[in-house]
């Protein structure tokens, strides 16, 4: 869920439960990680691709 240009259909297995106590918790982690790994991702890409220079 954290990289999102893979898909391993780890959402389909393992999904957190917000009715529980502290599934909120898990589930606005899970909103983080993936809001990361798409961040983190541009960033890789777009260091790598050279659109990202220091001067």
């Amino acid at each position: 869920m954290v990289v999102p240009l893979i898909n391993v259909h780890q959402a389909d297995n393992w999904r957190p439960n917000g009715d529980v106590s502290w599934g909120w918790a898990w589930t606005a982690g899970t909103w983080t990680a993936t809001g990361l790994g798409w961040a983190l991702s541009t960033l890789a890409v777009a260091g790598y691709t050279g659109l990202i220079r220091k001067d």
